[in-house]
Parts: C-alpha cells; sequence; structure tokens
C-alpha cells in the first residue's frame, strides 16, 4: 500500500471514529486548525474562547471580536456573574461539555448514525433514572479528556492579535505545557521540547491542575469588582520603543493608588494596576511601594530570571523611563553582593537542614503523644508540655524558612511543608503569615504600616503611637484611649506575661483572615490544615487525667513557644522605626537601622531558629538559613563603610533593651498630658511577635 493511501485510511478511520461519537470531523479539523496556528491568542484560538463561562484572562473582559465565531464575545452581567466563579465549576461543567460539541458543527449524514445507535443502547436500560445516570456517567468520564485539553493551554502565555510567524516556536512553546507522566499512562501529549533555549513548561498532572484552577481564580475577582480595571495585554516591542516617554520621580509619585500604581525597576516604568490583585506576594507589597522606583526591593525578593518575565507578563503595562534614575553606592554595592552570591549559588545551597528538621520534629512529636498516653506522672506530662512548646517553635522556624524559599526542589513539596508545619501542626495559617511577614519586610518598622509594631491598646513601641494612627495593614484607626493608656503604662511589666498567651492572638489572626473576603491563596487546604491542629491537639490534651492538668499543659506548651514570640521582639522593637511608606531607594538603610542581630555561638543556632540573623535576612530574605552566618562579616563590613549602624547584641542585652523601650513610653503613657482621643472603643488585640 503506497504512502498516500495509508495517510487516506488512517484519516477516513479518525473521522469515522469521531463521527461515531458523534462529533463531526469537519468541526474538528477547522477548530484544531484555529487553534494550533495562533496558539492561545484571545481573538484568535477558540479553544480559549468560552464567554459567557469561562475567561482564562481578564483582557477578555473588553468584550474581544472572536476572528473564529465571526463575532463580538459579549462580557455582560450573565458572562460577568459566572465567570466571578469560574474555578468552583469547572469541572462539573467540563462533566457535560460534550453536549456543547454535539451543537458545535455536524456532519449530518453521517452523525446521525451517532444519534441512531446512542439512544437505542441506552433505551435498553430499565428505567429513567439508570438511562440518565448512564448519560450523565459516560459524559464525565469523557470529561477527563476535556479538562486534559484545558490543562494543556489554560495556565499558559496568552496573546492578543495574530501571531507573528516569525516567532512560530516561541508562541507554541509559551502557549503549550506538557504533562509528565509515568511510562505508560500517555492520555496527555508533552507538547515541548527542553533541548530549545525557549520557554518549556512540564508539570505533574496534579499540578497542572493546580495551575489552571489558579488561572480560573486569578481572573474570578476582578470579574466581581466591577470598578476592577482590565489588564492590559502584553505590548508589541516596537510599538513600545515608538510610545517610550520619560517621567520624573514626583511625577511617579503621584500613581500610588490601588487603582493607580505605577512601579519602576532599574528605571523602567510599568503600570502594575491590573497585578496588584493577583501578585504572588500579595497586593500589600506593591501598594506599600507604589509611586516609586522599587528595584533593590525587587532585587530582595525575586531570582533574576523574573526580571526577563516583566516584559511578558500580560498584567503589566510598560509606560516609560525614570528620568531622574540614580542608583546611591550603598545600592550598588547591595546589587553586586546579590549578584555574587547568586553567581556562587548562595540561594540554592539549603543544606540538609529541612530533612533533619522535619525528621526531629516528627520523632519529638511522637514522643510526646507516646509519654502522654503511657506516663501517669505529672512531671512528665508538664515535661510533654515544655517540649511541645519547643517543637512548635521549630516547627515555625520551618514554616519562616519554606515561606522564602523553597526548602525543597519541588514548589508542590514546599507548598505541602508550609501547611504542615504551620496550618496543621501549629494552628497557624501560612497565608495569614504570608500576608503579615510581606508587608512586615517590605514597611519593616513603619509604625503606621508594619503590623508586627501595631499592638494597641497592649503595647506602643513609640509615642507617635499614642496619635491614634490608622493602621494601613488593619486598615482601621489604632485608637490610644484611656483602655490603652493604662495598659500601655505598665507594658514593661506585662510584656513577658502577655507574650506567654500571645499565640492566642495568633489563633484569632488566622481564622479572622481565612474566614474574610481578603484574597487567600489556597483557602479551603488552608482551612482544612487547621481543622487538623484543632482535632489532634484537643483530642491529645482531653486524653491527661484531669482538668487541672489539661489546663496546666495548655499553659506551659503556650508559654514555651512564647519564647519565639519575644525573640521577634527583640529583633525590632528597640531599633529605629518611621511613619509613612518606605522610601524605597534607601531599600538597605531600612533594613538594618529596623533591625538587631542576636549574637551566639553556633550550637545555638537552632534555638534561635535564623532569627538572630535578622540583620542578613531582611536584606537577602531568600537565603537559606544556614549561609547566613557566613553574612555577618560581609555585612558588617559594608555598614561600616556607609556608615550605618549595625546592631548585635546579646540575648540578654536584646532583652534589656526591648524593655527599656516599653518603659520609656509607658511613662510617657502615663503623661495626663498627653493627648487623648475621646473615642474609647476597645480596639481587637493585636499582639504578636
Amino acid at each position: 500500500m503506497t504512502g498516500l493511501a495509508r495517510r487516506v485510511k488512517w484519516s477516513a478511520l479518525g473521522s469515522s471514529v469521531l463521527q461515531f461519537a458523534g462529533i463531526s470531523i469537519g468541526w474538528w479539523r477547522r477548530n484544531h486548525n484555529a487553534h494550533r496556528v495562533p496558539c492561545n491568542g484571545l481573538d484568535f484560538d477558540p479553544d480559549v474562547q468560552h464567554i459567557p463561562l469561562f475567561a482564562v484572562f481578564a483582557e477578555i473582559f473588553r468584550g474581544l471580536t472572536s476572528s473564529y465565531y465571526e463575532r463580538k464575545m459579549a462580557f455582560n452581567a450573565v458572562a460577568r456573574a459566572l465567570v466571578s466563579y469560574q474555578h468552583r465549576p469547572f469541572y462539573p461543567v467540563m462533566c457535560v461539555a460534550r453536549i456543547y460539541l454535539f451543537e458545535s458543527g455536524m456532519d449530518i449524514l453521517v452523525v446521525a448514525v451517532f444519534w441512531i445507535w446512542f439512544p437505542l443502547l441506552v433505551s435498553c436500560l430499565p428505567s429513567w433514572w439508570e438511562r440518565g445516570l448512564f448519560v450523565l456517567a459516560s459524559f464525565s468520564v469523557t470529561g477527563t479528556q476535556h479538562v486534559r485539553f484545558c490543562l494543556n493551554h489554560f495556565s499558559s502565555s496568552v496573546d492578543i492579535g495574530p501571531p507573528r510567524a516569525n516567532d512560530w516556536l516561541q508562541t507554541q512553546t509559551m502557549g503549550t505545557l506538557g504533562i509528565s507522566c509515568a511510562h505508560g499512562w500517555t492520555g496527555s501529549t508533552a507538547v515541548c521540547s527542553s533541548r530549545w533555549s525557549t520557554t518549556c513548561s512540564s508539570f505533574s498532572f496534579w499540578e497542572a491542575n493546580v495551575r489552571t484552577i489558579a488561572t480560573l481564580r486569578a481572573a474570578a475577582p476582578q470579574a466581581r469588582d466591577k470598578a476592577q480595571p482590565v489588564p492590559i495585554a502584553r505590548e508589541r516591542m516596537e510599538g513600545e520603543q515608538k510610545q517610550t516617554r520619560s517621567f520624573s520621580s514626583e511625577e511617579l509619585q503621584a500613581h500610588n493608588k490601588p487603582t493607580d500604581l505605577w512601579i519602576s525597576i532599574h528605571g523602567k516604568i510599568y503600570d502594575a494596576t491590573a497585578w496588584a490583585p493577583v501578585h504572588p506576594g500579595g497586593d500589600l507589597p506593591l501598594l506599600t511601594l507604589a509611586g516609586q522606583d522599587i528595584t533593590d526591593a525587587f532585587i530582595a525578593y525575586h531570582p533574576g530570571s523574573t526580571l526577563a518575565l516583566l516584559a511578558n507578563n500580560p498584567y503589566l503595562r510598560f509606560v516609560g523611563h525614570l528620568s531622574d534614575y540614580r542608583v546611591s553606592d550603598v545600592s550598588k554595592d547591595y546589587r553586586r553582593l546579590v549578584a555574587e552570591f547568586s553567581r556562587l549559588g548562595l540561594f540554592d545551597k539549603k543544606g540538609h537542614g529541612t530533612a533533619i528538621s522535619l525528621s526531629a520534629i516528627a520523632v519529638v512529636f511522637a514522643a510526646v503523644i507516646y509519654c502522654i498516653l503511657r506516663s501517669q506522672s505529672v512531671w512528665a506530662h508538664l515535661g510533654c508540655a515544655a517540649v511541645m512548646g519547643f517543637l512548635w517553635m521549630q516547627s515555625g522556624f520551618l514554616g519562616h524558612d519554606s515561606g522564602h524559599y523553597e526548602v525543597t526542589g519541588s514548589k508542590r513539596t514546599n507548598r505541602a511543608i508550609q501547611v504542615l508545619s504551620g496550618n496543621c501542626l501549629t494552628g497557624l495559617s501560612i497565608g495569614w503569615w504570608n500576608r503579615n511577614h510581606n508587608v512586615h519586610h517590605v514597611a519593616c518598622n513603619s509604625l503606621d504600616i508594619d503590623p508586627d509594631l501595631q499592638h494597641i491598646p497592649v503595647f506602643a513601641v513609640s509615642v507617635e503611637i499614642f496619635r491614634s494612627l490608622t493602621s494601613f495593614y488593619y486598615e482601621r484607626e489604632m485608637t490610644f484611649d484611656a483602655v490603652a493608656r493604662a495598659l500601655v503604662s505598665y507594658q514593661h511589666w506585662t510584656f513577658y506575661p502577655v507574650m506567654c498567651v500571645a499565640r492566642i492572638n495568633l489563633f484569632a489572626q488566622t481564622l479572622l483572615l481565612l474566614f474574610s473576603n481578603k484574597r487567600v491563596p489556597g483557602r479551603f487546604l488552608e482551612i482544612l490544615g487547621v481543622a487538623v491542629f484543632w482535632i489532634w491537639f484537643p483530642l491529645l490534651v482531653s486524653c491527661l487525667p484531669s482538668w487541672w492538668e489539661r489546663g496546666l499543659f495548655v499553659l506551659v506548651s503556650f508559654a514555651v513557644a512564647g519564647i519565639q514570640h519575644v525573640q521577634f521582639c527583640l529583633n525590632h522593637w528597640s531599633t529605629d522605626t518611621y511613619l509613612g511608606p518606605p522610601q524605597a531607594n534607601d531599600w538597605f538603610q531600612t533594613q538594618t537601622m529596623g533591625t538587631l542581630d542576636i549574637s551566639c555561638p553556633p550550637w545555638m543556632d537552632w534555638f534561635h531558629g535564623g532569627l538572630q540573623f535578622q540583620v542578613e535576612h531582611h536584606l537577602f530574605p531568600r537565603l537559606p538559613r544556614g549561609q547566613l552566618r557566613r553574612m555577618v562579616p560581609i555585612v558588617r563590613e559594608l555598614c561600616l563603610k556607609h556608615g550605618l549602624p549595625y546592631n548585635s547584641f546579646s540575648f540578654w542585652e536584646a532583652n534589656v533593651r526591648t524593655i527599656a523601650t516599653l518603659k520609656a513610653a509607658a511613662m510617657l503613657a502615663r503623661d495626663k498630658a498627653q493627648p487623648l482621643p475621646k473615642n474609647l472603643v476597645w480596639e481587637a488585640l493585636n499582639t504578636h511577635g
């Protein structure tokens, strides 16, 4: 048989198979050819045009005109309502997506065969409910194929307009995604090869599902918000160069609002208004630094490879250059250090600390459970409570590490460690920690922005707080009323007792965030993890023989874990504070002046968990804990060179300085001449480290 004859034979066989399943081969060819050429072109590729049900990218909200369907894809009230929750009905819709394929196009005479044999087969079943269940089950199983089609493209890069033929390889690889699977399970085909130096994405089936749902979830909130601006598609380089203009720092500063948010990176100005709501680090860091050149902050938190992604980020719009862009001497040295650390691979040298920590935590946790169940000694139980407190401390350190960088080589494993060490083992949401901690790092020691200094009515580290500042993080006034004055007046006495039970407030903060309308990535998993804690911990405590022993166990474990809250406070409370957003071009100065190191021998590193190198950690947050001690002489020398303070004290001295800071503010709070607002409303307790 000739090659042509074989091709004709197999083409006819393929057509017969599709049409036997009720799908028109003519429709499939027309649709698939239109999909492959402008792969992931929002207005050309029919496989990403699913309004009013789905919108993979908010650019679709503009009501694009489909080249394939030859009509406008209207984003009306119905579409907005459906897209607003598209990440939830994705799988149910895929179960019945076959109905749409029946309607999309038919070779009537041939496909009629399907509509003869399938109804006849179904009619042989004994009851109507069984027939309906048969149809639903068969459609649902074939729906996995529709899911696979979506996984290959929904979470990849998209574009507007026709593809550029001279960028064929880039267009195809950037708009597709491979599914890595065990040999033999080849239901989804890998669609790119890593041998070419282009963007090539390959994920497991589970990871591809997570990415797809995340893509749908990212567009959904913008669909709900009618005031939310639509992200602007990635501009062509030619047009970008033609429209380039310059802006001064004063002009850039004017764009510092949630609805008009500009940032500058390496002197290039971007409109990040649409990017803030979907920024992986949350919107608050961008809002804090809005209207400034944020190059140093960007370098601190992102690997060098991220810079190349800015031009292809569809949520960012390049608007021009910063005309008075200057780099200070200290910033030049800082950037050289980061570049050198990257060249040496220090950001990737994580060591075996994670495996050792996880193993130690598991062994200690098992030992505590065994001792509580098998021993009747009160002292043994109290010892277990103290050990449990130390276990929570170590788990918190591990969660802190995994929140700043990947402690393993896998994002999925890193996420599992976060939820396990945070939510499941300690009852604290890693999502809450990320939201809180990112703002703390960006606006370190800003009295009205940094949540780690906002503890009214219990604590006030500066007299400025007596003015009842408005918290950027909590979005409310921190009222300094008569109750706050009374509590703050004796805060240097209540500091350690409050730290013993500070964990209770963290539980409250976790629940308030998880059940709020704030954006929480992986909310269901977060809630599930916290629920695990509230199952095992009460069950464990209930195994103790008496109520007073149970209460003592909880108090001792919380008090020991309170050492960690004290450590958090020592690192910042006695250092310089300021009001308002930080000046991003003074990044190095802000971080060094607002942090404090705890000097200790190497054998005590386990006790401090890396927090003792707070100056180094704030300057290089992506640097693994095991590398921080090596940075101490380097950072100290750089501070000395530029005349900046390098704060380093022993654990005892840091405690003395913190108590002295609290006492100084307490004495001023007792002064009735200090202004007092008339509003005596109690504020929620926000005591945490």
